[in-house]
């Protein structure tokens, strides 16, 4: 997981520095096909200020494997949520995103 989350800091972080005050949230609708690979990726209602931000975040997204579902593909909408930067902040490996609905 910490390999994901390097990613995702890594869109953040430099904006960050140069706006402390930079925070929200980054929506990402996306599509897990059923061999575990994203297939979409869009931005879903995000409120963070920076589309520099926003469109990385997305493009990190696209490049994530996950388990292949059970039962073909998968659309998710998740919540990224940029407050503040600390380097040492882990989330947990359980922390995974529920399905959305259709």
């Amino acid at each position: 997981f910490e390999k994901n989350a390097a990613k995702l800091l890594a869109c953040f972080v430099p904006a960050h520095k140069k706006d402390p005050k930079l925070r929200g949230h980054v929506n990402v609708r996306f599509e897990i096909g059923s061999n575990g690979r994203v297939k979409t990726a869009e931005d879903h209602e995000s409120n963070l200020p920076d589309a520099r931000v926003v469109q990385c975040v997305v493009k990190a997204v696209k490049t994530l494997q996950f388990p292949k579902p059970e039962s073909g593909n998968v659309t998710i909408v998740y919540p990224f949520i940029f407050h503040s930067y600390d380097p040492l902040l882990i989330l947990p490996d359980s922390a995974s995103p529920a399905p959305a609905s259709k």
